[in-house]
């Protein structure tokens, strides 16, 4: 995945978007990455592949950490 939307909701019907952007030179550089918000409060989170680095439809991630305060 190259390009990210990250959305939360608190009931899962409506969406707010937290944080969009990029991994960049994911290929050659294909290490944990981080990407911080404001803090908010909310019971769900959506991840959204916008684009992958082949340019086609496949999309693949290991694991997403919701880090908390």
């Amino acid at each position: 995945i190259t390009n990210y939307k990250f959305f939360i909701s608190s009931d899962s019907k409506e969406w707010t978007l937290v944080s969009e952007g990029e991994f960049s030179n994911i290929i050659n550089n294909p290490v944990w990455q981080t990407k911080s918000f404001e803090p908010v409060t909310s019971r769900y989170i959506k991840f959204q592949a916008l684009k992958n680095a082949w340019n086609n439809q496949d999309v693949r991630y290991s694991e997403v950490d919701v880090i908390t305060r």
